[in-house]
């Protein structure tokens, strides 16, 4: 049976949310830190200070992109909600690279967290968050979009990544 979009402004969700299974990894990754380090960065090394700052930075500079994105979607008058009917399909800017730029950017996130931590441990979340989010979001909005723009979407499949 396939999954309905959800169309309805204030209808409650009936899958996990890319941003609520974002902030859950980030949980998870800060307990496997807590409770399985493996292989930490010493706080005296010089690179410490240096990967800690890098992953704020792409913390920061992920955040950034995604509401860039989600304005952009604004301002064309379609959503940025998953599971929810597009109207207009967007292929222009960062979505030229990858067909899910706000996925990567929230790769980025868990990236820069793991960096945050100083840790290797929690970077086993990282590969299991692209699995989810693969198999649970971007196949069902590929179903969608193909359902609602066709050719045009299918054209678009061929010349972008799905990731990068």
């Amino acid at each position: 049976m396939e999954p309905q979009p959800n169309t309805e402004p204030h209808a409650r969700p009936k899958r996990l949310l890319p941003p609520v299974a974002l902030l859950l990894s980030i949980a998870a990754m800060i307990a496997l830190d807590a409770w399985l380090p493996i292989v930490e960065l010493p706080a005296a090394s010089p690179w410490d200070a240096w990967l800690r700052w890098l992953g704020w930075a792409a913390i920061v500079a992920a955040l950034t992109v995604n509401s860039a994105i989600a304005l952009s979607f604004k301002r064309r008058g379609t959503t940025v909600f998953p599971f929810r009917e597009s109207s207009v399909l967007v292929t222009g800017g960062l979505f030229r690279r990858t067909r899910n730029p706000i996925y990567v950017s929230m790769v980025v996130v868990l990236l820069g967290v793991a960096a945050v931590l100083g840790s290797l441990g929690p970077l086993v979340v990282v590969p299991l968050f692209m699995l989810w989010i693969t198999h649970n979001v971007i196949r069902v909005e590929e179903q969608m979009l193909t359902a609602a723009f066709g050719d045009d979407y299918h054209d678009y499949q061929r010349r972008v990544r799905r990731w990068i």
